[in-house]
C-alpha cells in the first residue's frame, strides 16, 4: 500500500469555509466542521488519487487535553536543566495554539525557544564568570 500524507493546510480553504459562522437561522454542529470525504477528494488531482490509497483520514484538531498531555510528554523526555523553562513557555500560550490551530508545529517553537533560551543564559553566565576571573 502507498501513503500520500499531506498537512492540514492543503485543505485549509476546506476548514476556514467551514468555520465561518451561521447567517440567520442555520446552525451546524462540530461534526459539519470537518469537510466531506468528497471535498477532500474532489481537491486532490485525480493523477494523485490513483497512484495512493483512496482512503482519506482526516485528524481532528488537537484540543486542550492534547496540547497539555504532549507538554507533560515532552517534558519528562527533556533533559533536567530544559524542563523548566519548556514547561513555562508551553502551558502560558496553549489557548493561542487552540484558536490558530497550530497543532503540533506549536511543540517545535516551544522546543526551540527552550533550547535557545537556556542556552543563552548558560552562555551569559560562562561570558560574566570571564570576565570576573579569567583564570
Amino acid at each position: 500500500h502507498s501513503f500520500f500524507i499531506v498537512a492540514g493546510g492543503a485543505w485549509q480553504h476546506l476548514w476556514e469555509r467551514q468555520d465561518a459562522p451561521s447567517i440567520g437561522f442555520a446552525s451546524h454542529d462540530s461534526e459539519s466542521l470537518t469537510p466531506s470525504q468528497k471535498e477532500l477528494r474532489d481537491s486532490i488531482r485525480p493523477e494523485l488519487l490513483k497512484r495512493f490509497r483512496s482512503e482519506i483520514t482526516v485528524m481532528q484538531a488537537m484540543t486542550k487535553e492534547d496540547y497539555e498531555q504532549v507538554t507533560l510528554d515532552i517534558y519528562q523526555d527533556l533533559p533536567l536543566k530544559y524542563r523548566d523553562v519548556f514547561y513555562t513557555l508551553a502551558t502560558e500560550r496553549i489557548n493561542v495554539a487552540i484558536e490558530q490551530k497550530i497543532g503540533m508545529r506549536y511543540f517545535e517553537e516551544i522546543l526551540s525557544k527552550a533550547l535557545t533560551s537556556s542556552l543563552l543564559e548558560k552562555k551569559s553566565e560562562k561570558c560574566k564568570k570571564h570576565l570576573i576571573d579569567p583564570f
